[in-house]
C-alpha cells in the first residue's frame, strides 16, 4: 500500500482529501503546516508528498526542496494561485506536477496514479545504490567485485534502506516494514541488526549507514 503525505493548513480541505485518499485505497499521513510537512517526509517512509503552498512556518516549495534533496518521490503542489510565476516556483524547487485550487478530488488522484506510473521502477527485484548491488529475489548482495552474505532480517533491513537512499528511518518505521504489526519484541533490536549490518558491509567511501541522532538510521549515498 502506497503512504501519501498531505499538507495543508486548511483542515477542512485536509480531511476531505485525506477521506477520499483512504477510500481509494491509500495510506496517508497528515500535517497542517510546513515544518510538520518536512519532519514527517524526511523521517517516515513516504512515497509521494501533496504540499500546499501557503503554509505556516515553512511554505511549500521550502518543503519541496528539503524533501527532493533527501530523497526522490514524486511531489504535487496545491496552491489557489494560478500565476505562472508561482509555477515556476515549484517546478524549480522539485515539484513534479501542479494543482490549482478549487480542484477536483478525481484529477488529484489522476494526477496521483500518473506520477506513480512515472516512478515506478522498471526491476524492483534489484536494487543499486551507489556500490551496492541487491538482488532480493535471491537475498543476494554485492559490493563493489565481493560478494557477501547477510542474515535474512540483516538484508531486509538493508533492502528497505537502499530502496530510500538518504531517507531517516526510525526504529518503530523499520520493525513495522521488516518485522510486521505482530512483533512484540523491544525496538532496540534494531540497533543490534543495524551493528552486524555495519559490519557486514565493507567500509568505504560511496554508502554508509549512518545514524540521524534523535530520529533513525539511513543509507547515505556520498557519491
Amino acid at each position: 500500500m502506497k503512504t501519501i503525505l498531505i499538507a495543508d493548513d486548511n483542515p477542512d480541505l485536509l480531511q476531505l482529501v485525506d477521506t477520499q485518499l483512504n477510500a481509494a485505497g491509500y495510506r496517508t499521513k497528515t500535517a497542517r503546516d510546513g515544518q510538520e510537512a518536512e519532519t514527517l517526509a524526511l523521517t517516515q517512509p513516504i512515497d509521494l508528498a501533496i504540499l500546499d503552498v501557503m503554509m505556516p512556518k515553512k511554505d511549500g516549495f521550502a518543503v519541496t526542496e528539503a524533501i527532493r534533496q533527501a530523497k526522490n518521490i514524486p511531489i504535487l503542489i496545491l496552491t489557489a494561485k494560478s500565476d505562472i510565476f508561482d509555477k515556476q516556483q515549484g517546478y524549480t524547487a522539485g515539484a513534479d506536477d501542479y494543482l490549482t485550487k478549487p480542484f477536483d478530488i478525481r484529477e488529484l488522484q489522476f494526477k496521483i496514479q500518473a506520477l506513480f506510473r512515472r516512478y515506478a521502477p522498471t526491476n524492483t527485484a534489484i536494487i543499486q545504490v551507489g556500490d551496492l548491488l541487491l538482488d532480493t529475489n535471491n537475498y543476494s548482495l554485492q559490493q563493489g567485485l565481493q560478494e557477501l552474505f547477510l542474515p535474512r532480517k540483516e538484508f531486509e533491513i538493508l533492502a528497505l534502506l537502499a530502496r530510500h537512499p538518504n531517507q531517516i528511518f526510525d526504529r518503530e518505521s523499520i520493525l513495522l516494514q521488516v518485522w510486521g504489526p505482530d512483533y512484540t519484541g523491544t525496538d532496540r533490536t534494531i540497533d543490534v541488526h543495524i551493528k552486524r549490518l555495519r559490519d557486514h558491509l565493507i567500509q568505504d567511501e560511496t554508502t554508509a549507514i549512518t545514524t540521524v541522532r534523535g530520529l533513525g538510521y539511513r543509507l547515505e549515498v556520498r557519491q
